[in-house]
């Protein structure tokens, strides 16, 4: 469930908690077949192989890679961006989870992904037992031997107490916060960079339910569950606690509040999440141009610039520096490449954002031209007119920010907002951009590339690009 609102200042709350992330400790390839290595990269040798669906614990990660187990006592890497790390993939309790349809011709997957073949649909009101989830997805059962997979945005959740289920057509069960508590709550709280978090620890899962009110200035998480715990010292603002069973959670700010809550795989742990950034929740995938091997066997270094300078080197770092920006404004950021030599296609790096439903998707490289003399920023799009396939309106004003906050930081001359019909840009079904940030083969800009201070001012205008991008939203 994820809630995106606008900046959070004052806050004023009844219970706050720190997030108790609850560890993911195996993986699943999402790919039809990937290469097993002895070590973390593609420079190391193949030791085995796996296919989609085959899923391994995991033993490490390091700089993209992931350290599996195999069979024999044997061990292996694989590349993470084939991969789904399965952190939400314990089973419920048995039957412990109850929810209904909330939505008409939904259909049911034999896998959790929207690739997994359609089994048969689901109508609004039915009835469902929630086994396991897996991601953004729920492993139901229903009458008549329903069984598969649905996306959990299309399911609510019901009271523990399924005997209050009414049928089809009358009103959802409601827990009344007047009603006798059904367990216990312990709280605690957590502040990392922009991020406030509220982890709710259940002695059984978890019932709740989140209003918002005033604008969406208050947020009011009401549950069957006695709350206690630790209040946080705030700077500004109080905590309060409020309701008959002390089962309220009330966040108060004097702006609309952006937020993002996520359930355990079991149900006993909520992690609330409170930020004044509109990143909060939001996947972003950069992609570093270039830098990829070719049918040749070496490495597709990019536009050389005048000096020597090289423009995979370049667009690497500032994509570093870009992730670590975001991530401070509570965004989950993911790179197409974390070195040099990765064997991807450009094709694949669409499909790498698709796969994972990125929100974003920002290509970024360095400028060429003939003339010497060629400089500027200039940040493209594509979306042909008419075409239903891309959301223009999105598109270009995903451009147009990034231009306007990189030019801010930067100082750079502004070479214009264009188009055309790059494969990162016509291949990815989410709004995406590539950003040409300065011209490599003037010497003057190359001199600028090739220092640290500046490829920060260039990513932390990427940051901020994206950040009045989702505002606008």
């Amino acid at each position: 469930m994820k809630k995106y609102l606008l900046p959070l200042l004052i806050i004023t709350v009844i219970f706050l908690i720190a997030p108790t992330a609850w560890a993911a400790d195996q993986l699943r390839i999402d790919t039809d077949s990937i290469n097993i290595r002895s070590g973390p990269g593609t420079d190391y040798a193949k030791v085995d192989s796996a296919g989609r669906g085959q899923v391994f614990t995991i033993l490490a990660e390091e700089n993209g890679w992931y350290k599996i187990s195999l069979p024999g006592g044997k061990s292996g890497w694989v590349i993470a961006t084939y991969v789904v790390v399965l952190g939400e993939t314990a089973a419920y309790v048995s039957g412990s989870k109850q929810g209904i349809v909330n939505d008409d011709k939904i259909n049911i997957r034999n896998q959790a992904s929207f690739s997994g073949k359609i089994l048969t649909t689901v109508s609004k009101n039915d009835r469902l037992t929630i086994h396991q989830r897996e991601g953004d997805w729920y492993q139901i059962s229903g009458a008549g031997g329903l069984s598969g997979w649905i996306y959990a945005e299309y399911v609510t959740l019901l009271n523990v107490d399924s005997s209050a289920y009414d049928p089809p057509g009358s009103s959802l069960p409601i827990w009344q916060e007047s009603e006798k508590s059904q367990g216990n709550i312990t709280l605690s709280f957590q502040e990392t960079n922009s991020v406030s978090s509220l982890t709710l620890k259940g002695d059984t899962f978890i019932n709740y339910r989140l209003e918002e009110e005033n604008s969406r200035r208050k947020l009011i998480l009401i549950t069957d569950m006695k709350i206690s715990g630790q209040l946080p010292a705030l700077s500004q603002g109080q905590a309060l606690i409020n309701g008959p069973c002390n089962n309220r959670l009330e966040i108060i700010s004097s702006n609309p509040i952006y937020y993002e809550i996520k359930e355990s795989p079991d149900g006993r742990q909520l992690v609330l999440s409170l930020s004044p950034s509109s990143l909060l929740g939001k996947l972003v995938y950069l992609d570093p141009g270039h830098g990829r091997l070719n049918e040749n066997g070496y490495t597709d270094g990019g536009a050389p610039g005048a000096g020597g300078l090289q423009e995979k080197d370049v667009v690497l770092d500032i994509a570093f520096k870009a992730k670590a920006a975001l991530e401070k404004l509570g965004a989950e950021v993911r790179m197409t490449r974390v070195s040099d030599g990765m064997p991807l296609t450009l094709s694949e790096r669409a499909f790498m954002a698709n796969s994972a439903r990125a929100d974003l998707f920002i290509s970024i490289h360095c400028n060429s031209a003939t003339s010497k003399s060629a400089k500027g920023l200039s940040t493209w799009f594509y979306a042909p007119a008419g075409d239903q396939k891309f959301d223009r309106t999105a598109r270009l004003a995903l451009s147009q920010c990034l231009q306007n906050a990189i030019l801010s930081a930067t100082g750079l001359a502004n070479y214009g907002i264009r188009e055309d019909r790059f494969v990162v840009l016509r291949e990815t079904a989410m709004p995406s951009a590539l950003i040409e940030t300065a011209f490599i083969s003037n010497r003057e800009e190359e001199a600028l590339l090739a220092t640290p201070e500046f490829r920060q001012k260039v990513a932390d205008g990427i940051a901020e690009g994206i950040r009045q991008y989702f505002i606008q939203q």
